[in-house]
């Protein structure tokens, strides 16, 4: 294989912006004829078949580093394409895209021009190592559309196959890309075309899809850091923290489909949550139905991934806890009952929450946020374009006085004031861990990560009080396990309320941050 030196074609760089949706097969054909695509076709739809093949070392070592390589062959001849950087929020891809034409399916590495990227591409040991990877081989259609709101996008309809050794795995997506204009546009668009057919916004690219395929390992996606500097706008603000537990739910999609390690459900769920807080803490800042809108609407999420992650917690953690407990006491028969049963509410759970997932409303309800996150108002009001800093330290000591509220002079006892006590903690966490960016503090990660086991305390009450209940819903007829496992739930939340204990004397030593 050929790595270097033809004489150089000339290299296009651009950033790309596109918004990738997952369509059902049975839509394929009605994409070009749906009244939003021919009432912005600027004109006519071209098609053309498009073979690529991606490059890298047998550890991905390209991939790991935030790029990708590929050759793709189209009618004009061959085309070699370097993708670098770049995010994905709500199914919105942006990243910069090297493009440059290659006379023969041979990469020619020493026309990469970007300094940092032709470093890399310079090492002689990476370029032996670079070898086919996988490829897609798919047909596209591709239409340029003038939007009503302004801007224009080139939509392209691809149906075909990711092929990686024997491993194959179909292709059927629409992406729109700006061309000009405001990517808000893309989703209004989007919106649009779920009137009649089902997208949904896609989070992995035919790269990512393609590597996994290669046997690139998946592993659940935890919140990152939202970027926040300290001059930025209430709105701004909005959209990056929306974007963030956005890419959180969205990352965590596909393992939790697939049933694989129940983390992918925990960071789904975590974002969620997440998302809602940050929907209630900009709703005291300004007004619109739009937060109304988003409230129930993942507050109806919410309610459908719990019970299935309520069993999972209950079945890998608390069961085998249980069972240990109770080995010298319980009836083996009982406690085989109630394994099988808790395996069927398990699956029940989970068979909801997949439902739930691959629905028209979960969808337009990414598409919705998406929207916020590239831009869009999620609230009305006079103070909307105000720095965010000029809200935050007053939400900060709300929460935190709402969370000593809870506690009072004496520590909370009852299990449902400690509930209550968990919610308060959470609030404040997440807004801690959205807003502590804006404070050039080094108090604001020990409160932080005391605030984290102060929360983990509390949520092991939690879930050691519902063992009671979840219990009777598996095994309704073992009463006496019942009288037995309400006492094992009772030493647990005594031994976790201590803990707590501990973990509020810490906390309460430390100074606050805003």
């Amino acid at each position: 294989m050929d790595l270097g030196g033809s004489a150089a074609a000339p290299t296009t760089v651009h950033t790309e912006t596109e918004l990738k949706l997952l369509l059902a097969p049975r839509y394929w054909a009605r994409v070009m004829r749906h009244p939003a695509i021919e009432a912005a076709a600027a004109a006519p739809a071209s098609s053309a078949r498009l073979l690529s093949v991606y490059y890298d070392t047998p550890r991905f070592d390209l991939w790991s580093a935030g790029i990708s390589v590929r050759l793709r062959r189209t009618d004009a001849g061959w085309v070699q394409t370097i993708k670098s950087g770049g995010s994905v929020t709500g199914g919105l891809h942006t990243r910069e895209e090297l493009e440059q034409p290659v006379p023969e399916q041979a990469l020619d590495l020493d026309a990469v021009t970007p300094e940092t990227l032709a470093r890399r591409f310079a090492s002689a040991r990476l370029r032996r190592r670079l070898k086919p990877i996988f490829s897609t081989d798919f047909e596209r259609t591709t239409r340029m559309l003038a939007l009503p709101a302004g801007g224009s996008v080139e939509l392209s309809l691809d149906r075909g196959h990711i092929v990686a050794g024997k491993a194959r795995a179909p292709i059927c997506e629409l992406e729109l890309e700006l061309k000009h204009g405001d990517p808000v546009h893309l989703y209004d668009l989007a919106l649009a075309l779920m009137q009649g057919m089902s997208v949904r916004p896609g989070y992995a690219s035919k790269a990512e899809r393609g590597y996994r395929l290669a046997g690139l390992e998946r592993t659940p996606a935890k919140a990152r850091r939202v970027a926040l500097e300290p001059t930025i706008g209430i709105a701004q603000s909005a959209s990056r923290i929306i974007a963030s537990g956005l890419e959180q739910v969205q990352a965590n999609e596909h393992g939790m489909l697939a049933g694989e390690d129940i983390e992918y459900l925990h960071q789904m769920r975590v974002g969620v949550r997440r998302l809602r807080s940050c929907v209630s803490v900009y709703g005291h800042v300004g007004s619109g139905a739009t937060v109304d809108m988003l409230k129930a609407e993942l507050k109806w999420l919410g309610r459908r991934l719990g019970p299935a992650r309520d069993w999972d917690v209950f079945t890998v953690e608390s069961l085998p806890q249980l069972a240990f407990g109770l080995r010298e006491v319980a009836d083996a028969a009982a406690l085989e009952a109630l394994r099988r049963g808790a395996q069927r509410e398990r699956d029940t759970g989970q068979a909801a929450a997949c439902r739930a997932v691959r629905s028209r409303r979960y969808a337009r309800l990414l598409l919705l946020l998406g929207r916020i996150a590239a831009g869009a108002a999620l609230v009305q009001g006079k103070d909307v374009d105000a720095p965010a800093a000029a809200f935050t330290a007053a939400l900060l000591e709300r929460r935190m006085q709402r969370v000593l509220e809870r506690v009072g002079r004496r520590k909370p006892r009852g299990v449902a004031q400690m509930h209550a006590l968990r919610i308060a903690v959470k609030k404040l966490r997440y807004a801690v861990e959205f807003f502590g960016p804006l404070y050039d503090s080094p108090r604001v990660q020990p409160f932080r990560e005391r605030l984290v086991r102060i929360q983990d305390c509390l949520g092991e009450v939690n879930d050691a009080w519902g063992v009671p209940a979840l219990v009777r819903q598996a095994s309704p007829r073992s009463r006496r396990l019942a009288d037995q496992v309400a006492g094992w739930s009772a030493h647990r939340i005594h031994d976790q309320s201590r803990r707590f204990r501990q973990a509020w004397r810490q906390f309460r030593r430390s100074r606050k941050f805003w």
